[in-house]
């Protein structure tokens, strides 16, 4: 899920307490469904020992999936599913991850503008599913993907 990293760029330099790894993720099949882990960690050589274990590593989640925003608010959008996340990415050409909920929490208006454009864009795709002989969106257990129904 990742190109492999030249091993002369895996080290801290002497003097230095940070050191920048570059990490080319690969766009693999398998990550539109699951949630793959890099573990980075620290190791002895030989002029140094690791002493702190508990702290000598970083897992490094990769994936296509959308994850729910921390800031993602049940009343204004509904249940969260990734099927949902991607309708709403794809229907307005933004992230909906934290920093764009944050960007629209305080703006009812421009959060009311987004909620009944979801809304209306969720319409029109069933309606096209439907024209397909195709069932509405819905997550991957089954459950429909909507939206509450006060926006």
């Amino acid at each position: 899920h990742y190109a492999k990293i030249p091993a002369e760029r895996c080290f801290i330099s002497a003097g230095q307490a940070v050191c920048h790894i570059p990490l080319t993720l690969l766009n693999d099949e398998s990550l539109k469904d699951t949630i793959a882990t890099l573990r980075l960690e620290l190791v002895d050589n030989e002029n140094f020992r690791v002493t702190m274990k508990d702290s000598a590593s970083i897992d490094i989640q990769i994936s296509n999936m959308p994850i729910q925003p921390s800031n993602w608010v049940k009343d204004f959008y509904g249940t969260y599913g990734p099927e949902k996340h991607r309708f709403l990415i794809e229907m307005s050409g933004e992230k909906w991850d934290e920093e764009f909920l944050n960007s629209i929490y305080y703006d009812y208006s421009l959060r009311r503008f987004w909620c009944q454009k979801a809304q209306r864009e969720l319409k029109k795709r069933n309606d096209e599913l439907e024209n397909e002989g195709l069932p509405p969106l819905a997550e991957k257990d089954g459950t429909i993907v909507t939206f509450p129904k006060w926006w």
